[in-house]
């Protein structure tokens, strides 16, 4: 038979614990949801930044490449911005919207970021629109990372949840629970014949200015049984004093007759 431990078995140390338990679930549940939006934020974060990165370092390449309609140089270029991660698709297309040339996959998936460069090209102090630069990243793959995540972040956090609850139960039971435990075994066994029986805690004792409630309930305790002690001398006084009055009435009777 398994052995638990006696901090388990009291009532209302498991009252609190599932307590401890249910409010430690919501505050994980809630903590883990903004940590894992956070890091999916970084995620696109860092897919937009790339297609900056694109924007700032490769549109003017792509621009001359269009512009002197050298496909296979573009192609390279292309070819070369598809293995970034998260990019799927990149395609460029003339002023007429005919595509030059395309690579990847093309997808009207709703996860997919899509930008869409103008292709501008100055020659003799004028401004040509000479196309269109399309590149789609996709999200697929924050959003596997944020599912690996989750797993890993739930599990973490619910295993901490568990340890401090488990703590608290212990915590619990040895500074309250088994001490309420002790007041109540003292208490089923008081009788009027061990009423002058004194408690005390199976504790270390408090300095005065480090009593606590239970000190406070000892104090009670014990003043219960003072007064208890001294209702039953004042009862027993009464009781001799009517004796003594229902003796002298006794002998007064008799006297008489």
């Amino acid at each position: 038979m398994a052995i638990i431990p006696a901090f388990l078995k009291n009532r209302l140390a498991r009252r609190i614990g599932f307590y401890v338990i249910l409010t430690s679930s919501i505050i994980t549940v809630f903590t883990s949801g903004l940590q894992l939006y956070s890091e999916f934020q970084r995620d696109v974060n860092g897919i937009n930044k790339r297609l900056e990165l694109i924007e700032k370092t490769q549109l003017g390449n792509i621009v001359s490449r269009v512009w002197v309609l050298n496909i296979d140089e573009l192609q390279g270029v292309l070819n070369r911005l598809i293995k970034l991660p998260s990019i799927e698709y990149l395609a460029v297309y003339d002023e007429k919207s005919v595509l030059l040339f395309e690579v990847g996959a093309d997808s009207d998936n709703e996860n997919n970021i899509v930008k869409v460069y103008r292709l501008l090209h100055k020659h003799n102090n004028r401004e040509y629109d000479i196309g269109s630069f399309v590149v789609k990243a996709s999200l697929d793959d924050a959003y596997n990372l944020i599912v690996d995540r989750a797993m890993v972040i739930i599990a973490a956090n619910a295993s901490k949840t568990f340890i401090v609850a488990g703590l608290i139960l212990f915590v619990f039971y040895r500074l309250v629970s088994r001490h309420i435990a002790q007041i109540a075994a003292f208490s089923e066994q008081l009788t009027i014949h061990t009423l002058h029986s004194r408690f005390s805690f199976d504790r270390k004792e408090n300095r005065p200015e480090r009593q606590d409630d239970l000190d406070v309930l000892n104090a009670a305790l014990t003043k219960m049984q003072a007064n208890l002690l001294a209702t039953m001398r004042d009862l027993r006084e009464r009781e001799q004093d009517l004796a003594v009055t229902l003796h002298s009435i006794g002998d007064a009777v008799i006297a008489t007759n």
